[in-house]
């Protein structure tokens, strides 16, 4: 009999769940009808009313309603433009220096890092791979000051996935500190070019707006070579949308006077910040500028860059 029941109680459990699953559909696809229908009547009214007709809804989203920051950046602020003339980038802003980039791995990561490094020094240019082997950030960080370089690019890989990214700007830092996700290179991407002329490309950073930002968009930009080639029509993409920082490469097309159209030409990827220091990498007695911590993420209203 004990057997008996157990069999209608999972039967009754179930079929309850079923049902609720069902429910929840019906109500979702009534609240879609009755918001299209909604909108149909919007229309009509403003059709009718013509000029005299009210303004459109503006959807209020999470950005719109954000909380206020301290640090964001006012143009033309005299703080800033005085910590742009002095701080570590300053050399290349003022094009006395050229990037010269040193990609490198962590430990015996050989599945998914190279294709992306092969990627990035395209995207780039005036770059060169060296393997990790048994070599230390200090030592590597040495050896990169030896030969001139500005940047080390450092990719870490777990479990045949890509997680984290470490950029040192040379020769002082700072050094900066991304969690990598969402990594697509070009082999994995479709219709995609095998190869493209090397033109210098232009950049694009939207929404950094505080003096965290500020920095990154600095660092980030620093990569680049100097005087975008509009000839090759490359246009390199650092989105920030609310702490995630999106990578995107393209080439862009005029169909006509107005027109233009984007086509992806890879990689893509996600950057998530996790620590910015001073001076170049050192886990025991750097000095952090700024790092994330659990209870930052407990507001939903409340962004850094």
């Amino acid at each position: 009999m004990s057997k008996n029941n157990n069999n209608t109680y999972r039967k009754r459990k179930n079929w309850t769940k079923k049902n609720q699953k069902k429910e929840e559909e019906v109500v979702k696809e009534e609240k879609k009808k009755q918001k299209i229908l909604r909108r149909k009547k919007r229309q009509k009214e403003r059709e009718e009313l013509g000029e005299k007709a009210p303004p459109k809804l503006v959807q209020i989203t999470q950005e719109m309603t954000r909380l206020p920051d301290l640090t964001t950046v006012v143009p033309n602020d005299p703080e800033v433009l005085f910590s742009e003339k002095t701080d570590e980038m300053s050399e290349y802003f003022d094009k006395k220096k050229k990037p010269k980039i040193c990609f490198t791995t962590t430990g015996n990561t050989k599945v998914r890092s190279p294709d992306l490094i092969k990627d990035l020094i395209q995207c780039f240019g005036n770059s060169t791979f060296f393997a990790r082997r048994n070599y230390k950030i200090p030592e590597i960080v040495e050896y990169c000051n030896n030969r001139k370089y500005t940047d080390i690019m450092i990719i870490s890989e777990c479990n045949k996935k890509i997680n984290g990214l470490i950029h040192i700007h040379l020769p002082i830092g700072p050094t900066a500190h991304y969690k990598l996700s969402s990594v697509v290179t070009r082999s994995q991407m479709k219709h995609v070019p095998k190869k493209f002329v090397q033109y210098r490309p232009e950049l694009i950073f939207k929404n950094f707006s505080t003096r965290l930002g500020h920095t990154v968009t600095r660092m980030l930009n620093s990569l680049m070579p100097h005087n975008p080639q509009y000839k090759g029509r490359r246009l390199l993409v650092f989105h920030n949308q609310r702490d995630f920082v999106f990578f995107r490469h393209y080439r862009y097309k005029f169909e006509s006077k107005e027109k233009t159209s984007l086509s992806e030409i890879g990689p893509q990827f996600t950057l998530k910040l996790r620590t910015v220091q001073l001076g170049t990498w050192d886990t025991n007695h750097g000095e952090y500028i700024w790092y994330y911590r659990s209870k930052m993420g407990s507001s939903r209203l409340k962004w850094f860059l």
